[in-house]
């Protein structure tokens, strides 16, 4: 049976199913992120000290943008808009806005061989350069081997704002250096010093050995699924984004055996080079799956509009 404890103190929820040889960590404080993963008594995601979560933003829910927006500055509907720098140590606003907003647990299912959580947060007031209010619900349901998050989000505006979805995970392996991960690929990001894309460039990939690779790169993907073969499993990361669908991979400069491996709607900067930005008009909710499983397992739901 899995089993769910609520640590007022630090915040978070810890799901179990010892005999399934299953873990899971949410950290209501920390944007609702999933913190820890054992899957089949597997360490998928692990869990770091606060700082380096902070610094990382471990599994982080981004919206309304992923990555960087060039001088914090974009223009949308023919007004102009001016964010914050939202991160220590950036010239930019980096990673949208919830990551770092508390979730309140609104639901969850006990059962023998699944469970579900849903956390919600609500934003009811306007966040400076981007006067919108929204909510975002987190609908996580995990297995013996998969999770599903569920991102809902719903404009409680009276007027449409643009939007882009990605989720920033962090995946651990034994030994990096014989990892590989596989993706299908024609076309990669380019990016200006300043890490915003400059546009794409032709490739053909199906496979990167991530033998003495750092890598910071970004890649338009011909399907929807990418998967990361390690040493002890092998993982499938999924999406259902109706559209077009991004994916970054980045590997630390202080932890040699971990990688985000980042499913995304756009890329960075997308407020300005419109590259999968998408508008959510007012009363409408947009939803989208991520999906993490082992083994062959693939999900390809199509994502709704409400």
């Amino acid at each position: 049976m899995f089993t769910l404890a609520h640590d007022t103190n630090a915040g978070s929820i810890a799901v179990n199913n010892s005999r399934l040889g299953f873990s899971a960590s949410l950290f209501l404080k920390e944007g609702g992120s999933l913190q820890k993963l054992i899957l089949k008594n597997k360490h998928i995601i692990k869990l770091l000290d606060p700082e380096e979560r902070k610094q990382l933003f471990t599994s982080s829910i981004l919206f309304p943008f992923a990555g960087r927006v060039k001088n914090n500055q974009y223009n949308f509907q023919g007004n102009s808009y001016n964010l914050m720098t939202n991160q220590k140590g950036e010239s930019m606003a980096l990673h949208g806005f919830v990551y770092n907003k508390t979730f309140e647990v609104v639901a969850s299912t006990l059962e023998e061989q699944y469970a579900a959580v849903s956390l919600k947060y609500i934003e009811s007031e306007e966040t400076a350069g981007f006067p919108y209010k929204y909510s975002i619900t987190l609908n996580y349901k995990f297995t013996q081997s998969s999770v599903d998050l569920d991102v809902l989000v719903a404009n409680e505006d009276a007027k449409p704002f643009p939007f882009s979805i990605g989720w920033h995970p962090y995946f651990r392996s034994s030994n990096l250096q014989e990892s590989v991960i596989k993706l299908e690929s024609n076309e990669q990001i380019v990016f200006g010093k300043d890490m915003t894309p400059n546009g794409t460039e032709y490739i053909q990939t199906s496979e990167i050995n991530l033998a003495n690779k750092k890598l910071d790169n970004g890649y338009l993907l011909n399907n929807k699924v990418a998967q990361f073969i390690t040493p002890d499993y092998k993982l499938n990361i999924s999406s259902n984004a109706s559209s077009e669908q991004y994916l970054q991979l980045y590997t630390p400069e202080n932890d040699s055996n971990i990688i985000a491996i980042e499913p995304l709607t756009a890329p960075a900067n997308s407020f300005n080079n419109q590259m999968g930005l998408q508008v959510l008009e007012p009363n409408r909710t947009y939803k989208l799956t991520f999906g993490v499983s082992m083994d062959e397992t693939m999900r390809t739901n199509t994502p709704s509009t409400n």
